[in-house]
């Protein structure tokens, strides 16, 4: 017993060794610059990277309350060098640990995010969780802004990811996620894209559909229905809305969850996708259907829903097809499928993958809603 004692013991050591801890002292919060956001802008050379940081303000160094946080650049023939330069511009370290987002603008992108990325990769302190964002303006406009709601645009943008996450895992990528679809050749990227808007004289950051790349190199975007086609075709979605129009009548439906499945297949010469979708649907609003059973509307909305499902879906594939971005992953489901075959014809899949034959089914389940009886003009009813 007494060895038992002894050795957990000595285990709880080692792991209170291995925590680390939940604060700084005064002294070394004053040598480090707190990272919240970084941009990364093409320089006006092609082997050039100009890097912004947003570095949030300590209360305890604070003079200007109303500027919640310190916007720092450099420019450099690669990443490391344009943030060496910054920390020596601000005279402290920087510390990424807290760093909540990494904005790449448009022109960077289309030149490959790989060596950027290979550079925080590098720095220990880099989570793996930390939101990646394609900006359609200089990633600098982004991290500069300050907004109502939160001063810290950083802050607010992750806060934006991690909603577009909670609605489905393919509406937001995380440092894992870009590295993870880096190292497969086969398949595109499908990042987040954003940019400002001007609402009533207040600026606002903005999700504007998908960046989408191939290796590393931005090649083209999604708008807004093909994202949605893209998040339906690959799934799960957990939460969202559709807006149907049908004959009589119009609906806003409430998503609450739906998933996707893929099964492809070689025949002939080419590549045939099978995609599949199960959606769980309630209505949110409705307007029209004057006459109608609730029956009726209920079957006349799951078939529109279908039919809205699939346009989006085969939306999505037409932009992919156009791109020759695979970001439904068909090469990956071959590989799987019959690994032998896909050694045969990967050298040749950008050939391939435009070529591929779609057959897209979808099935809308509509939940019964109490809400929506006393809106509908019932048949047979006075």
């Amino acid at each position: 017993m007494p060895k038992l004692r002894a050795a957990l013991l000595c285990l709880m050591t080692l792991l209170l060794a291995l925590v680390p801890g939940g604060c700084w002292d005064a002294h070394e919060i004053n040598t480090l610059s707190l990272v919240s956001g970084i941009g990364v802008d093409a320089g006006q050379k092609p082997d050039e990277y100009d890097v912004t940081v947003q570095i949030r303000k300590i209360a305890e160094r604070e003079t200007d309350p109303e500027k919640p946080f310190l916007l720092l650049d450099a420019t450099g023939s690669n990443v490391l060098e344009a943030l060496e330069e910054i920390r020596l511009i601000n005279n402290r370290e920087l510390y990424l640990h807290q760093n909540e987002m990494i904005v790449i603008c448009h022109d960077q992108a289309s030149r490959g995010i790989r060596p950027l990325l290979d550079v925080f990769l590098r720095f220990h302190e880099t989570r793996m969780d930390v939101w990646v964002v394609i900006s359609q303006c200089p990633a600098k406009d982004i991290l500069q802004i300050k907004l109502i709601q939160e001063p810290v645009s950083a802050t607010a943008l992750a806060r934006m990811m991690q909603g577009q996450a909670d609605l489905s895992p393919k509406l937001a990528v995380n440092m894992l996620h870009v590295t993870e679809a880096l190292l497969d050749a086969s398949s595109a990227l499908v990042v987040p894209s954003v940019c400002l808007t001007d609402e009533m004289g207040v600026t606002k950051v903005f999700i504007n559909g998908s960046a989408v790349l191939v290796s590393d190199k931005l090649v083209g975007y999604l708008e807004r229905d093909e994202t949605i086609g893209y998040a339906l075709g690959t799934g799960p979605i957990h939460s969202g809305v559709l807006e149907v129009t049908a004959e009589n009548g119009d609906a806003v439906l409430y998503v609450s969850d739906s998933n996707a499945s893929l099964k492809t297949f070689w025949i002939g010469d080419r590549v045939e996708a099978d995609v599949s979708v199960r959606a769980t649907l309630s209505i949110a609003e409705i307007t029209g259907f004057e006459g109608e059973s609730l029956d009726n509307v209920f079957q006349i909305l799951e078939k529109a829903a279908v039919e809205h499902v699939v346009e989006l879906i085969s939306k999505a594939f037409e932009k992919s097809f156009a791109l020759n971005a695979d970001i439904f992953g068909i090469g990956n489901s071959m590989g799987r499928a019959d690994p032998k075959l896909w050694e045969q014809i990967k050298p040749d899949w950008p050939d391939i993958y435009p070529e591929t034959v779609l057959n897209i089914s979808a099935e809308g389940v509509l939940l019964e809603s109490g809400k929506i009886s006393s809106s509908l003009t019932m048949k047979g009813e006075e």
